[in-house]
């Protein structure tokens, strides 16, 4: 059987990039060793595979360290230095931008929003903060049921006229 030229021709552009795909082994298989087999496929005896190269595993290794180092942000350095209130509102804005974007190429309608009150200027102290006890909500819960109680409960009779006339002839 035949093979369509568009099945194959990728491949050779990826790796003049120097690009593999994500099913690629990430060390070319040792001289003398057949291609890997899909389980419950029979595999041709072969001898004991050769030595490999250390420079194929090192810079195999490095490409991989390379990678993840590029794709990761260290927040253990940022914590040494103090930053100014213009920085952490410009850091702030350029966080939710990010969020925003990501948000929308994702097809979620919809602007991020910080959770935390607009007059709170320090959320680092707000967030460290003890959180509030469960007797203090349970407090504020039953005094705003019975609040809420008291106001169903007033009621106005009318006795009178409220505006009363002045002898005006």
């Amino acid at each position: 059987m035949g093979c369509c030229g568009s099945c194959f021709g990728d491949q050779d552009k990826e790796l003049q990039d120097g690009q593999g795909r994500e099913t690629d082994p990430l060390i070319n298989p040792v001289n003398g060793q057949g291609p890997t087999h899909a389980y419950g496929e029979s595999r041709p005896i072969t001898q004991a595979p050769l030595p490999q190269t250390r420079g194929d595993e090192t810079s195999a290794l490095s490409k991989i360290l390379h990678d993840t180092a590029s794709h990761i942000i260290d927040v253990s350095s940022a914590e040494g230095r103090g930053i100014e209130q213009h920085e952490f509102h410009d850091k702030a804005r350029q966080y939710s931008n990010k969020i925003n974007m990501v948000l929308s190429s994702s097809g979620r309608t919809g602007k991020y929003k910080s959770t935390l009150p607009n007059g709170v200027s320090a959320p680092q102290i707000v967030l460290a903060a003890q959180p509030i006890s469960l007797a203090d909500i349970d407090l504020i819960t039953n005094a705003a049921a019975k609040a809420a109680q008291v106001m169903r409960d007033v009621k106005v009779e009318h006795k009178e006229d409220l505006v009363v006339p002045f002898g005006v002839p």
